[in-house]
């Protein structure tokens, strides 16, 4: 039996014609991409590929229909009819899917049933993606985009506002849409029911916003630092390889400083470390005193440094693994060529601890909810999040309300598609002002940000390496929505965190000042873009920017441009002809990318 939490990659196909489903099996079994192809029912065609020392799962496929991407060991060690168990997860899913969050933890599965009928339903910690698309009586589901890409029956066109928001760098489905048209994704805490024809019901069966905050309770306070700790050392027990391959993230901030200090000195767990650091040589200084004391503990065993000059890193994406999918994260753009030195069986960072331990996500919920005693208090025992200016700062919140959450679009793409990001965001803004519940800022930013653990399975399970993610759970996030803003801001942010790790992290790490974004302090290159961009991208960019822009152009646009080109290359199944890092040649400032 595996020590690891059983993970798979799954694709699925229904067509109602023999002879098209006969060719997308025969090119599912030439790619040599499956463990096991097989057909839970007729018209279905379903492929899985397990992640390395993971359960299997053909028993479940044959006994009740159902295929897991997470969560299978967790319902298959469950008994009784209260309890659950498979068959009566099949029946929820399938009957009462509102019904689902009963079953506790995080679980990803599909149920198929005849005639093309399914339910999918991804968890509430959202680990593995599910996307989705249909054409009539024609279906497919996937946890891999690229496998979409690879084995749908026909292609696909590029949906524009998707693709140009994550060119921007912002991991966003802007309403469930994707890169390419008609296909969606399904929201973390969902479910959906597949229908007759090309019909899709969505059901939300998870939702741990409370209606209203609870009081101020110092007792539960303490609770929640406690619970936190558990649940942290839980994840990093449960999910880390007990041998060695566990690759950190590791930028010397408190989130991930928490998780190096827990994972080896309280779990004693071997680690490698990645590390994005300034090149500049007092930037630098400053970072490696925080990064240096935990990386040099016995229990690491290699670190890898990325050094950053300000200029666009083109050469970076050019190193990601070659998958169908938007890839800005340095590491995973890394990845690749660390596993070659060191094989990499997890990688795991402190993503998401911003957002369910308290920090510039969640001031503007405090903001708007802090008592104003509170206030008060905190400010004459200098407690305020950021400073002794913050009452004035909850003042003029209240009476100005916050700018919208949405950076400007670059002015190099098409009207249509500027237009349709501005309608875009201004219905979302309108959405949180209309939200009556408490952390509406919050959630927005989470729902928004889905995409982010989307990008880290494809790219991390494509390399059979698990990812882990230890402050995103069902239990983490109920956990944050049973606090108070103020639990988790003042003095400064991470409040609970801290709180919750106070014996267990090197103080200086855990006490960390707001750390500062050193990026800002690096010199701007100004490029020129030397190799046509693909022809495809005419559709979402002005004329005057096609084939080539025009003149200088500044890094941000040209780290937009690479990220742009890299990936409606390889969504529309072709592949870079060039190195992005011989696209562009500085002119001013820095150096070459």
């Amino acid at each position: 039996m595996s020590l690891l939490p059983s993970l798979a990659n799954l694709f699925a196909c229904y067509d109602g014609d023999p002879g098209a489903r006969r060719r997308v099996r025969e090119a599912m079994s030439l790619s040599g991409g499956f463990e096991r192809i097989a057909s839970p029912h007729e018209g279905w065609v379903v492929g899985w590929a397990r992640l390395p020392e993971s359960e299997p799962l053909d028993r479940e496929l044959s006994r009740f229909h159902l295929a897991f991407a997470e969560g299978r060991d967790a319902i298959a060690g469950r008994r009784g009819a209260e309890g659950g168990g498979m068959a009566h997860l099949a029946q929820t899913a399938t009957d009462k899917t509102q019904d689902l969050a009963r079953f506790a933890g995080d679980f990803g599965f599909v149920h198929f049933r005849p005639r093309g009928r399914a339910t999918v339903v991804r968890s509430c910690g959202g680990l593995a993606p599910f996307y989705f698309w249909r054409d009539g009586e024609r279906t497919a589901i996937s946890t891999l985009y690229t496998w979409l890409v690879r084995f749908l029956p026909l292609k696909l066109e590029l949906d524009a506002l998707p693709n140009a928001i994550w060119a921007m760098g912002h991991p966003a489905f802007p309403g469930g849409r994707t890169f390419l048209k008609g296909v969606s994704i399904v929201p973390r805490g969902h479910a959906v029911s597949l229908g007759d024809g090309d019909t899709a019901k969505v059901v939300r069966y998870w939702d741990p916003r409370q209606g209203k905050l609870p009081k101020r309770n110092r007792e539960a306070e303490r609770e929640h630092g406690e619970r936190l700790r558990r649940l942290l050392v839980s994840k990093l027990e449960t999910e880390l390889h007990p041998k060695s391959g566990n690759l950190l993230t590791l930028s010397g901030g408190v989130d991930s400083s928490c998780l190096a200090a827990l994972a080896t000195r309280n779990l004693g767990k071997k680690i490698g470390t990645f590390s994005v650091v300034p090149s500049r040589e007092d930037l630098l200084a400053h970072e490696m005193s925080y990064i240096r004391p935990l990386a040099g503990h016995p229990n690491v065993e290699r670190s890898w440094y990325l050094y950053a000059d300000g200029g666009p890193m083109l050469g970076l994406l050019g190193e990601a693994p070659p998958v169908a999918f938007h890839v800005p994260h340095p590491a995973l753009c890394k990845l690749p060529s660390i596993h070659r030195e060191w094989p990499v069986r997890v990688l795991f960072g402190g993503e998401w601890a911003d957002e369910t331990c308290g920090s510039h996500f969640t001031s503007q919920d405090w903001k708007e909810l802090v008592p104003l005693g509170d206030l008060a208090a905190g400010w004459l025992l200098g407690r305020m999040p950021v400073g002794p200016l913050d009452p004035l700062r909850v003042l003029k919140y209240r009476v100005r309300r916050a700018a919208d959450p949405f950076a400007p679009m670059p002015s190099f793409f098409s009207n249509d598609v500027l237009a349709e990001y501005r309608d875009w965001a201004s219905a979302r803004a309108q959405s949180v002002r209309a939200d009556p519940r408490p952390f509406r800022h919050l959630s927005e930013h989470l729902e928004r940000n889905d995409g982010f653990l989307a990008m880290n399975w494809e790219v991390a399970s494509a390399l059979g390496v698990r990812r882990s993610f230890p402050f995103v759970s069902r239990e983490t996030l109920e956990l944050t929505y049973s606090c108070r803003p103020e639990e988790m801001l003042g003095p400064n942010t991470k409040k609970l965190l801290r709180r919750a790790l106070h014996g267990d992290v090197p103080h200086r790490n855990l006490y960390r000042p707001k750390k500062s974004r050193w990026g800002a302090a690096l010199p701007r290159t100004v490029v020129v873009w030397q190799q046509p961009l693909p022809p495809v991208l005419g559709s979402l960019l002005r004329s005057e920017w096609m084939p080539r822009p025009p003149g200088a152009i500044a890094a941000g646009d040209a780290q937009c441009l690479g990220r742009l080109a890299r990936a409606v290359s390889l969504l529309t199944g072709g592949s870079m002809a060039t190195s992005l890092s011989e696209s562009i040649r500085s002119v001013a400032g820095g150096q070459r990318a």
